[in-house]
Order: structure tokens, then C-alpha cells, then sequence
């Protein structure tokens, strides 16, 4: 991968590991489906500075396609660019080895390096 392609995964990702972005992205989860900036934030509780800084930073990093309408800004998901992050997360990874769960569930599955750390105790 090319460096613009890495910094472009990371903006990616970096947008939807902030609870309100994914929380805006999941709101207009169907081809097509567009919200105008002032009912997102309604919606999900924001007030109006708030919900455009989320938007903008979604809007930059390919999320969401914004489209123009006298006065409003809607935003609708770019489904192209979630399905490139989906791709490299099924596609581009390597195969990662899963974990044997602990019995009770509660926590992180013990590995033989961890077995006498005091975390699993």
C-alpha cells in the first residue's frame, strides 16, 4: 500500500472510532437515505457547532457526500468508501488466530504468557 492509501484507511477509521460519528453514520445506514445537518442533530441531542464539527470531519475523511440545497446541507453515507474499509478489514489483514475464551467469559481469554499475571487472578 501506497502512503496516501494508508493515510487515507487511518482517516477512515479515526472518523468512526468517535462514539458520535459512528452513532451519525449508523443514522443514515440505506443508499439514498439523506438528513439535512439540523435534524441529525436533533436527533441525536447536538447542539448545532457540535453536530457540524462531526459532520465536517466525516465529510472530510470520504464518509459522507454532502449535497447543497438552497439554505441546507444534507449528508447521505458513501457507501463506496465504507465498503473499502470493509474490504480491508476482510481482505487485507492477515488471518488473525482467535482465542480460546475463559470459562466465565469475563474478560480477555488467558493466553500462557498471562497465565501467572496478577490480571487473571
Amino acid at each position: 500500500m501506497n502512503p496516501l492509501e494508508i493515510k487515507q484507511l487511518r482517516a477512515g477509521f479515526w472518523a468512526l472510532g468517535h462514539e458520535t460519528r459512528l452513532r451519525i453514520v449508523l443514522l443514515l445506514p440505506y443508499e439514498g437515505t439523506q438528513l439535512h445537518a439540523g435534524l441529525i442533530g436533533q436527533l441525536l441531542d447536538l447542539n448545532a457547532s457540535t453536530c457540524s464539527k462531526h459532520l465536517r470531519i466525516l465529510a472530510q475523511a470520504g464518509l459522507l457526500k454532502e449535497e447543497r440545497s438552497g439554505q441546507y446541507v444534507h449528508y447521505k453515507v458513501n457507501l463506496d468508501r465504507l465498503r473499502e474499509l470493509q474490504t480491508f478489514l476482510t481482505d487485507r489483514l492477515p488471518s488473525i488466530q482467535k482465542e480460546t475464551p475463559n470459562a466465565d467469559s469475563s474478560g480477555p481469554a488467558k493466553t500462557e504468557e498471562h497465565q501467572d499475571s496478577s490480571v487473571w487472578a
